[in-house]
């Protein structure tokens, strides 16, 4: 027997083998409305039963048939990773639209009134608050559209004074030593983590565990959280400009059901932040959740972001068949083909790619404060820096100034220096790779400079497409130190093309060795290049 309406409350714990939809989801407006008047959908609790949750489905669908045929295609397309925004490879910095639509954006910052946390970021640190890098993710992520990223900056400061409090954190990066000890304990336990491979449209996935947020995270730890989490993925342009897609999963939890204030809470964070969102995929195995579900896509994600929303009911084995289908790789780490991670949230322990993350994270944010400890050093004291005091990134002069410092994890289009097999069967040098078979036959025929060309177009196709080329780093001192070899750093163009030359040197040895095993030298390499595809394919089913 049920607890009267009454006494339940939202939120509260319901035993399993007593659960049903009574138990599972709230009554509190019952005695509010009268049952005759209330309307199809009261904006204070979820669906509380079929006939509601059938309301709220009609009223989601006639709000989709409102789309126009090109939204309703885009949306789409995000879904399935078919559009592209990336495909030329450009830089935005070089763009003349996007200078004109910076200019514009601060035109309409400076028109807002009331921007109290703005204006204090911005008396901190104003080089921070508007360099064109941070004011650039606000842009991507609401489209390109000046008015909106304008509203979403100042929004950005007004949550970030309300989880961290006002002052000199508002000029700054979050790190991980401003978060507390139940903000740690929340962020370890994987209830909100980036997977460890970009689906196949180089979007990065984040999932997000109700039943970890569950036994961790109360609303404030969370938010704190989901905050320092998607602003440290944002550090790679790559996933300003590809954007997000996040897996909420619900399986393991039939007994605790976040209230509208939790889930508010959650959104208003998300809304804050320059994330370019592109599709959830609600996974459950409890069909009493899609109420709950529905009550969220229609009470708490704002506008057309709600059709961005998908709920998939099944088996962890039949959910993860279906995420694929949307471009998601379900399989562990890069090389790992036994995990899966819809099964990692089926156990109680955290997934080691969650804490490999935080690990990296931890070391990059020490080696950049050494940094910033150094550079204040050698501006309070004339005396000079041994170099194995500062950082390298800082001051080798083989770097792009544009290149932000330590990579912790290299692009799918980077390639790679290097001579082990995650250097050899990475995909940036695979397609580098191909581009030298393509053009093979010209550079054997060239002279001296027509070589040099050759080697220096290669490079800039993988400019143009938004790959770099990376040798690991390796601290002055530190060789060979498994920790320093966790990073990589961006050699210059020289560099870029002496990689290339490399890759034709390697081609003429091959077809050298095929001749000498009777091999037909014309395919010899091109063969093994197409099974070194095959076997990055394979492993990303």
């Amino acid at each position: 027997m049920t607890e009267p309406h009454s006494k339940r409350r939202f939120g509260h714990m319901v035993p399993p083998d007593t659960a049903d939809w009574d138990d599972i989801y709230p009554e509190n407006s019952k005695d509010l409305v009268e049952e005759e008047t209330r309307p199809a959908v009261v904006e204070s609790y979820w669906p509380r039963d079929e006939s509601e949750l059938q309301q709220t489905e009609t009223l989601i669908a006639r709000e989709l048939g409102n789309l126009s045929v090109e939204d309703h295609e885009s949306i789409l397309f995000d879904l399935h990773g078919v559009n592209s925004n990336n495909n030329s490879g450009e830089t935005e910095r070089a763009s003349p639209s996007s200078q004109l639509l910076l200019a514009e954006m601060r035109n309409h910052l400076e028109a807002i009134p009331n921007k109290l946390a703005y204006d204090c970021a911005k008396q901190w640190n104003s080089a921070y608050v508007e360099s064109e890098q941070f004011q650039m993710l606000f842009l991507r992520a609401v489209f390109m559209d000046p008015r909106a990223a304008a509203e979403r900056i100042v929004m950005h400061f007004d949550v970030k004074s309300e989880l961290f409090g006002p002052g000199e954190i508002l000029g700054r990066d979050i790190k991980l030593s401003d978060l507390g000890p139940n903000d740690m304990i929340t962020l370890r336990s994987g209830c909100l983590r980036v997977l460890p491979n970009r689906d196949l449209a180089g979007r990065t996935v984040v999932m997000s565990s109700l039943r970890r947020r569950k036994i961790f995270g109360d609303v404030v730890t969370v938010r704190r959280t989901q905050w320092y989490i998607y602003m440290s993925l944002l550090e790679e342009i790559e996933t300003s400009l590809n954007g997000f897609v996040t897996i909420i999963s619900h399986f393991g939890n039939t007994t605790w059901i976040p209230d509208m204030g939790f889930m508010s809470a959650i959104q208003r964070v998300r809304r804050s932040l320059p994330i370019r969102y592109l599709g959830a995929h609600h996974v459950y195995d409890d069909i009493r959740l899609r109420a709950l579900i529905f009550g969220i896509k229609w009470l708490v994600i704002p506008g057309r972001d709600k059709f961005r929303m998908l709920d998939h009911y099944g088996s962890p084995q039949e959910t993860k068949f279906t995420l694929q289908t949307y471009g998601i790789i379900t399989s562990g780490a890069p090389g790992d083909n036994h995990t899966c991670v819809i099964e990692e949230e089926q156990s109680d322990e955290i997934a080691p790619s969650h804490t490999k993350w935080l690990d990296q994270r931890f070391v990059l944010e020490q080696r950049r404060e050494a940094i910033a400890a150094a550079k204040a050093a050698a501006a309070a004291s004339a005396a000079s820096i041994e170099m194995n005091q500062v950082n390298p990134v800082s001051l080798n002069p083989v770097v792009p100034v544009n290149t932000p410092g330590l990579i912790a994890v290299p692009r799918r289009l980077d390639v790679l220096f290097g001579k082990g097999k995650q250097a050899r069967e990475h995909v940036g040098n695979v397609r580098c790779q191909l581009f030298v078979e393509m053009h093979w036959d010209r550079y054997n025929k060239a002279g001296r400079q027509e070589k040099t060309n050759i080697a220096t177009a290669i490079v800039e196709a993988v400019y143009k497409s938004n790959g770099r080329f990376l040798r690991r780093y390796e601290a002055p001192g530190d060789k060979g130190s498994a920790q320093s070899s966790n990073f990589w750093i961006e050699v210059d163009s020289l560099a870029a093309r002496d990689k290339v030359s490399h890759f034709f040197r390697q081609r003429r040895e091959q077809l050298a060795r095929a001749r000498q095993n009777g091999e037909a030298p014309e395919t010899s390499d091109a063969n093994g290049v197409k099974r070194t595809l095959e076997r990055l394919a394979n492993s990303n089913e």
